[in-house]
């Protein structure tokens, strides 16, 4: 785990944004997670990103954001790979998913 592109997260810390600054810390590697030395926050490698709060495998989720990009039917998905359309995954994955297409339509540059 590096931890020079890591920044806190922490709205109120005055170390937000600062990355290569040496205040972050890894506090459990195994878990993927790190702590601030300045505002003594703990915050997980997967914060502001798709995949927080996610207890599915990563790998889980990335083929099922690539088979929704080609157009793959969520019934499909659910029903091959077991999952269940109310669980955090679709939930999340859709989410992204629609986001993703707000921006591709405001910006058509992309």
């Amino acid at each position: 785990m590096d931890t020079s592109h890591v920044f806190c997260p922490n709205m109120m810390c005055s170390a937000r944004d600062q990355r290569g600054s040496g205040t972050i810390v890894i506090h459990d590697r195994s878990r993927q997670r790190y702590r601030c030395k300045v505002c003594k926050k703990m915050f997980s490698a997967r914060r502001g990103t798709m995949f927080e709060g996610l207890r599915t495998p990563m790998d889980l989720v990335v083929i099922v954001v690539t088979l929704l990009s080609y157009g793959c039917p969520i019934q499909a998905i659910v029903h091959v790979f077991g999952l269940d359309e109310r669980t955090g995954v679709i939930e999340q994955v859709c989410s992204a998913k629609k986001s993703i297409s707000i921006l591709l339509n405001k910006d058509n540059s992309i």
